[in-house]
Parts: structure tokens; C-alpha cells; sequence
């Protein structure tokens, strides 16, 4: 992506400007990033890629930003460690996104390894009791 477009009503471009001139070359763009001008036209959100890294995602990392078009001035508005690929903003400038956020990332991780670990437990007990082997008594819980 070069350029943001700024359309009419009937679909007619009546401003466009580089993103290398409003934003920098600080951010990945691609075009499942979003902007929404503020209410008042005095800022841009969006949400773009950063050097963040956060080793359960694949892929870079986006921001939600805010970006005050009098001076140009780019303010990161999301937190440290989320992943904010969606937002949406509402004509009274509440600003609604999805986000990944890498503690619970981990914990959905952690809590599946816990499960998978403890139903493994459970087969070879139950292949003790039953005299099967751990696998098949674990065919036989899941069943």
C-alpha cells in the first residue's frame, strides 16, 4: 500500500496522501489494515505492523495508532504484547478492535498441554485397571 484515499459520497477521490509523508516508514501496512478519521478530522486510527515480536503468532504484530494530522505525531494506543489486526470506529470516536494477547495465548496453550497430559494419565491408569495397553485405553476414554 502507497497511498490513503480519501472518497466522496459519489465514490470521487477528493484528497490522497503517501503514507511515507503521514506515518513514517515505522509500520508494516497491508490492505487488511483499517483507518478511521476522528469525528472532529483531527486524527487518523489505525492499526498497522510493528518490530514487536511475540513468539506465539505468526507473522508481525499490528497496533492499534493514533496519528494527530496538525503535527503528525504518532501515538500507540494499545498495549504492549497485544495484536490488534481489526478495529472499528464509530462515528462518536469509540473505537472497538479483536485482539490476540500473548498471556493468554500461552494460557490456552498451557491449558491444552495440561489437558492432553492429564487425559494421557487417566488411559494408562486405565489400561492398568483394564489390562490394555495405554493407547487403546485411551481410544476407549476418549470414545
Amino acid at each position: 500500500m502507497e497511498k490513503l484515499y480519501t472518497l466522496n459520497l459519489k465514490g470521487q477521490v477528493i484528497d490522497s496522501i503517501g503514507f511515507d509523508k503521514l506515518i513514517g516508514k515505522d509500520y508494516t501496512l497491508s490492505s487488511s489494515n483499517s483507518f478511521y478519521f476522528s469525528r472532529d478530522s483531527e486524527n487518523l486510527f489505525f492499526n498497522a505492523g510493528n518490530q514487536d515480536t511475540l513468539p506465539q503468532l505468526m507473522g508481525s504484530n499490528e497496533a492499534l495508532y493514533v496519528l494527530h494530522i496538525a503535527d503528525k505525531q504518532v501515538k500507540r494506543l494499545s498495549l504492549s504484547g497485544m495484536n490488534v489486526n481489526r478495529i472499528f470506529v464509530t462515528d462518536d470516536d469509540r473505537i472497538f478492535y479483536s485482539l490476540k494477547h500473548a498471556t493468554l495465548i500461552e494460557l490456552v496453550r498451557l491449558l491444552y498441554q495440561s489437558t492432553f497430559l492429564c487425559l494421557k494419565a487417566i488411559s494408562k491408569s486405565l489400561g492398568a485397571i483394564c489390562g490394555k495397553t495405554g493407547s487403546t485405553a485411551f481410544s476407549m476414554f476418549l470414545a
